[in-house]
């Protein structure tokens, strides 16, 4: 039988590859991102420790980037981690629209949950890529994966 986090590491893939803006992604996926950016892979992995292998990752700089694994959203802003559980979000978040925001394509910033938890993801597709992934949060589980 499928485990619940199986089936949300499945459903982040798959709506992530049916992304409009899929190739623009392609580099913050967990392989190419760890591939291709060694050291930043490495100080997100020693940072979540073992709360799961990330399946997309945003860099900016050590003070400054966000995964998404199967079960939580890990976003460091100022070197502060904040850590949401997918099954909080509650389909709750808002962008944040400053003075310098022209444009939705400018956001960078978001807040998620009903305590409105600030996240940072890189402007333009990779910001609405993880938006659109945090849609579907909670997700509708099988009574037999809920573990209740």
């Amino acid at each position: 039988m499928m485990s619940k986090r199986k089936l949300y590491e499945d459903r982040i893939l798959l709506r992530l590859s049916r992304h409009n803006a899929r190739s623009a992604i392609t580099a913050s996926l967990w392989p190419t991102f760890e591939n291709e950016n060694e050291d930043a892979a490495k100080h997100i992995k020693d940072s979540i420790e073992d709360d799961g292998e990330p399946l997309l990752a945003y860099w900016h700089d050590k003070n400054c980037w966000t995964a998404l694994t199967a079960e939580k959203l890990f976003s460091v802003i100022d070197g502060e981690m904040t850590v949401i559980l997918l099954d909080e979000i509650h389909r709750q978040f808002d962008a944040e629209w400053t003075a310098s925001t022209k444009d939705k394509r400018d956001l960078e910033f978001l807040f998620v949950g009903p305590d409105k938890r600030r996240v940072w993801a890189p402007a333009g597709p990779k910001y609405f890529a993880l938006w659109n992934v945090l849609l579907m949060f909670p997700l509708n589980v099988p009574k037999e994966l809920r573990g209740d």
